[in-house]
């Protein structure tokens, strides 16, 4: 079994369910977890996670306004399940900043796909 780790991708967003963020966004990262049987037996990458096709996926689903960041993980592993079956996908989200007034750096959601009970 290997692990494949996508850290840090940042985008500027308009999810949320208050007016003013569909009007000035915020700053979102997401991290994408990967288990699977690609152990690196070749050198091809249509053998193991293409690391810029999970950014097209994500930065694709990152423009498409959600309310809640908990949906938008969901999404996003779905899709990915889809492109790597047979592999458990665990999905990070965080909102940067999310409540102006409180002293609060981020809130996140994970999601796993396919789901454990």
């Amino acid at each position: 079994m290997a692990h494949t780790a996508i850290e840090g991708m940042r985008f500027h967003a308009f999810h949320g369910v208050h007016p003013e963020e569909a009007l000035v966004g915020n700053q979102f990262s997401v991290d994408v977890y990967f288990d699977h049987g690609f152990e690196g037996e070749t050198d091809d990458l249509a053998h193991c996670i293409d690391y810029e096709a999970v950014y097209a996926l994500v930065a694709n689903h990152m423009q498409a306004r959600v309310q809640l960041i908990e949906h938008l993980a969901r999404k996003i592993a779905n899709d990915l399940y889809k492109k790597w079956p047979n592999t458990m996908i665990k999905v990070r989200v965080s909102k940067h900043n999310p409540m102006p007034y409180a002293v609060l750096s981020r809130t996140y959601v994970e999601v796993t796909h396919p789901i454990r009970l």
